[in-house]
């Protein structure tokens, strides 16, 4: 399980970097079947010197996973709540692509038994 942290227009705190860490650690451990699971944390401040107003901060998180990639954006004006709400919208998304995942599975494992195992046709 790797993860990549990216500061971008943002100065490297240790308190964000391990606020998105406790973060994004609890939430791979559902993933913890896939050694080779790599996550990008890249943290941006987007805020233009020359237009005036609130500081505007993006959390981006790209998972990738065996045969999937998730991607999530939250962009809030407070970090650590851009951060904590794109974990949780990750957890969602991670658990949404193992239900395909079943799904599809199923599907092979069903077609697969109808083509082994005709249902018998019944003549009257």
């Amino acid at each position: 399980m790797n993860i990549r942290y990216t500061f971008r227009h943002l100065d490297k705190s240790e308190y964000i970097q391990n606020f998105a860490k406790e973060h994004v650690e609890k939430i791979l451990t559902r993933c913890q079947r896939d050694p080779n699971v790599t996550a990008d944390v890249k943290l941006e401040m987007e805020n233009s010197p020359k237009q005036s107003g609130k500081d505007v901060f993006l959390c981006e998180i790209r998972l990738r996973l065996r045969r999937h990639s998730v991607v999530i954006r939250k962009r809030t004006t407070n970090m650590y709540e851009a951060i904590s709400i794109a974990t949780e919208r990750l957890a969602q998304a991670i658990e949404r692509t193992k239900g395909r995942v079943r799904a599809q599975r199923r599907k092979k494992t069903y077609l697969r038994d109808q083509l082994f195992f005709p249902t018998p046709v019944l003549t009257p």
